[in-house]
């Protein structure tokens, strides 16, 4: 598993808001993330997170795009060898110039047959913190082109975007630049990587991405892993976290369960280097 980037990737990520990494598992790696990920889906059903009891039926505008099952690493002990890796969240890490990152939630995208494309979004919009340095991995675990479903992001968006999630049609994926703010990223070119399996992006939580149609009788296979940097406090949405835990918290509280989000990551001291620690 590589755990490690060159200055390259971490300049192009900072000016572009994503950046592409060959070869993030080795095939080994990738056929076991994808099998633990596919026998997780089977016990997991039709529920799209682990402690809530949310069908996937009630979002039917998601499940023809794709299929979502969020926090598999909490229901099913193998995933966590991913979700968990040191080298992959060391790399998250690098990339958005942060000393350590908490495991926000891992979740399995699989873009079934002729599913629709993805519409045009940001995560950072959804989730439970605010912070310019939330950053996504998305792996892919079967060949992702531009005729199966494969990503598209927004180059430099990420320094354009705020945290307010905008309320947007979904019925057609370029709903959100129908929005005042947003029209103007209809006259902008965005830009597919394709990845083999194995490869990887990562992006900045405010990169504006999508996805286009699977135009294949194939499944597109894809796993990601979201981290929040250490120190992040509560915004007040609850995105994937328990009902109990949010009845705990208060806007501005650390989010610092480490059961649910557990450092990953985090630097060495250079003192403990230098001692040989």
């Amino acid at each position: 598993m590589r755990n490690s980037i060159n200055p390259e990737d971490i300049d192009f990520y900072n000016e572009y808001g994503f950046v592409r990494i060959r070869s993030l598992l080795s095939p080994e790696e990738t056929e076991r993330l994808r099998t633990y990920q596919n026998q997780a889906l089977a016990l997991r059903g039709n529920y799209r997170f682990a402690d809530r009891d949310i069908l996937a039926d009630e979002k039917p505008v998601f499940e023809r795009m794709f299929r979502q099952r969020l926090n598999l690493w909490r229901t099913y002990e193998p995933l966590r060898e991913f979700a968990l890796s040191p080298g992959i969240a060391k790399i998250a890490a690098e990339l958005s110039g942060v000393d350590a990152v908490r495991l926000w939630h891992d979740s399995a995208f699989v873009k079934q047959p002729w599913a629709n494309g993805t519409f045009w979004h940001f995560d950072a919009a959804y989730w439970s913190f605010n912070s310019r340095r939330g950053i996504t991995v998305w792996v892919a675990l079967t060949d992702s082109r531009p005729d199966n479903g494969g990503l598209y992001f927004m180059p430099g968006s990420h320094r354009e975007v705020d945290f307010d999630l905008p309320v947007f049609a979904q019925d057609h994926v370029a709903g959100l630049f129908d929005l005042p703010g947003y029209e103007h990223w209809r006259e902008r070119e965005a830009v597919s990587l394709p990845l083999k399996a194995g490869d990887c992006t990562f992006h900045n939580g405010l990169t504006l991405h999508g996805s286009g149609i699977n135009m294949t009788p194939y499944h597109r296979e894809g796993w990601t892993c979201a981290y929040m940097p250490d120190g992040s406090t509560f915004n007040g949405k609850p995105n994937v976290l328990p009902e109990d835990y949010l009845a705990t918290l208060g806007i501005g509280d650390p989010l610092n369960n480490d059961d649910l989000n557990p450092v990953v990551y985090r630097k060495p001291d250079r003192g403990s280097r230098d001692r040989g620690f």
